[in-house]
């Protein structure tokens, strides 16, 4: 596995992305309702990762090294060597739903051998 973490501020953008960026396969990415609002830093990733997932949520205050920052956009663009990912999504309205959402997809998961780990958020 192999990561690179970027930024977006609104006075410079994104930082250099260093990776390879065919060879990404999933970004995560945080930032203020208020940053994430327009939608226009998913598209702005989605050119620089065409391969990638992408996945990214608001936050109250986002990690960058060792900082903590409310005025950028941190995002984690990540590569496997050997992994391959499935992404499902589902809409929920409660809780009960989703531990019955997340037995189903446990459960089709489990007869494929080649699925080895599930990650929920």
């Amino acid at each position: 596995m192999h990561s690179q973490q970027i930024t977006w501020n609104p006075q410079e953008g994104w930082t250099p992305v260093k990776a390879e960026p065919e060879k990404v396969s999933l970004v995560f990415y945080f930032g203020t309702r208020q940053m994430l609002a327009c939608g226009k830093r998913y598209h702005e990733l989605r050119e620089m990762f065409p391969a990638a997932h992408i996945l990214g949520c608001s936050t109250g205050g986002q990690i960058s090294n060792s900082d903590i920052s409310d005025d950028e956009i941190v995002a984690a663009a990540i590569s496997f060597d050997a992994t391959r990912l499935q992404l499902v999504r589902q809409d929920i309205s409660d809780a009960q739903q989703s531990h019955k959402l997340w037995r189903n997809h446990r459960s089709s998961f489990a007869s494929r051998r080649s699925r080895r780990h599930i990650c929920a958020f």
